[in-house]
């Protein structure tokens, strides 16, 4: 273009002015059209994995017909552009641009009608809300394959890090799920998945059947509770992280409490200290990973329990 623009700038122009105008309209046509041609690109380059999934086209019926249809013309196009000889002649074919343009609204509306879907689906399990559209499309197009669904996991449930799966007649049911720290927690009911589930249904099944669980574990925990600074040791190394750091702070307030009515703060701050004299004993010896990470949280919650008691 820089070129043709100094020939027409030229005062030695006139005798070729037809032939560099017409060049120059066809330059800015093919320009033009290589930037639509890409755009056409790169929209069909994205949804072409997307509408390879069944689950996607079985429930975006109208979407795939149209992708299907721009699918065909970008094919064919591609075909004819790769047999001609001439790219400038290839690319200024006569109506080449306005359909190009045309499939390019297609697959506009194509993505329209996806968004409207993956919002649909973000209603129906709201923690969806916390993947990118990207991230939502795979778990989506690859439903019935629980790995890719697990590789997102982390993102949906803060703590849910993986599931542990285990076939059953008519699916698969989910056992136990495990925190980003590796503790892993067996659910109460083992929750079923089914193929004619959607993956929605079953993840906010989960989401219940979750803090169903954790609820149970928290009422056994709060009546297995001992006070005393060896009971409360072990009920620590039997109990879950996040069953202990919950259990201790109700156990703290409700003994706090007490002890403001009965006028017995200082017999409370003895066994706090006690309690935490025990817990730093513990630490300072061999211990598993997971045990240690625990334990050191609860001595910096009781360190911090503990001045707040001094305090009173």
């Amino acid at each position: 273009m820089v070129k043709i623009n100094q020939i027409l700038g030229s005062r030695y122009v006139k005798p070729i002015r037809p032939q560099a105008e017409e060049m120059s309209r066809k330059l800015l046509k093919f320009q033009e059209t290589i930037d639509e041609w890409i755009i056409l690109m790169r929209q069909w380059m994205y949804l072409e994995n997307i509408f390879q999934a069944q689950d996607i086209r079985r429930q975006l019926p109208m979407a795939t017909k149209s992708f299907t249809q721009v699918d065909l013309y970008w094919k064919d196009m591609m075909k004819q552009a790769s047999e001609a000889a001439n790219a400038l002649e290839a690319g200024t074919q006569k109506k080449l641009l306005e359909n190009i343009v045309k499939n390019n609204k297609i697959l506009d509306n194509v993505q329209k009608q996806l968004e409207e879907y993956l919002t649909t689906k973000r209603k129906k399990f709201p923690r969806f809300y916390f993947l990118s559209n990207d991230e939502l499309l795979e778990i989506l197009a690859n439903a019935e394959d629980l790995s890719k669904v697990q590789a997102n996991l982390k993102k949906c449930f803060e703590a849910v890090y993986r599931l542990e799966f285990k076939d059953a007649p008519g699916g698969i049911n989910v056992m136990s799920f495990t925190s980003p720290k590796g503790e892993n927690i067996k659910l109460h009911k083992p929750l079923t998945i089914r193929s004619n589930h959607g993956v929605e249904m079953w993840l906010t099944d989960l989401e219940k059947e979750v803090a169903v669980t954790l609820q149970k574990l928290m009422k056994e925990g709060v009546h297995s509770y001992k006070e005393g600074a060896d009971e409360r040791l072990e009920w620590i190394q039997e109990s879950y992280g996040q069953i202990v750091m919950t259990i201790s702070q109700i156990v703290w307030s409700a003994s706090s409490e007490k002890a403001i009515q009965e006028g017995k703060l200082q017999a409370w701050l003895d066994t706090q200290k006690d309690q935490l004299l025990k817990l730093l004993v513990l630490v300072r010896g061999k211990l598993p990973k997971l045990q240690r990470r625990k334990i050191v949280t609860l001595v910096t919650t009781d360190v911090h329990a503990r001045d707040v008691t001094m305090k009173l």
